[in-house]
């Protein structure tokens, strides 16, 4: 229930943030799924901010999901490829101890630079892995369709 509710805390917190934004507008008419060889791609890259501590280093997030248009539907796609980022970054983040009010969360057009950590999901028929990239190596989450809609 915990994770659910965070989930919820941190979508309305991303969702008020972008339209908080002066280029909301434009915002609402870019597309975000893009179709490329018979696969729907997502890509978005996040600044992350630790409001509360002092000479704290800022980190990338690079987010990317590429799925067969066969497979999963667009909007189903969004709604998968949004909810798992939320989860990702805040799991990480309590992880380190930070709550979402000490954070500071800027979506950025382009990376700047090289990302610190990046989040790809590769969505197939059978299910779903979560490949998770930092500068302490790789790790791999795969389950199932039926795993990951029992939880």
């Amino acid at each position: 229930m915990t994770k659910i509710m965070s989930s919820v805390l941190l979508i309305l917190f991303f969702t008020l943030s972008l339209f908080g934004q002066n280029d909301s507008h434009a915002k609402l008419h870019e597309q975000i799924v893009k179709e490329d060889n018979g696969k729907y791609i997502m890509e978005d890259f996040t600044l992350v901010k630790n409001k509360k501590a002092s000479g704290a280093k800022s980190l990338q997030f690079k987010f990317y999901a590429e799925a067969p248009i066969e497979v999963i539907g667009r909007d189903n796609l969004v709604s998968l490829y949004s909810t798992y980022n939320v989860f990702m970054l805040m799991t990480m983040m309590q992880g380190a101890g930070v709550t979402i009010t000490d954070l500071e969360i800027e979506d950025l057009d382009e990376m700047i630079g090289a990302a610190d950590v990046e989040i790809t999901y590769y969505i197939a028929k059978s299910g779903l892995q979560i490949q998770i990239k930092t500068d302490q190596g790789t790790n791999r989450i795969t389950e199932t369709w039926e795993k990951v809609f029992k939880k």
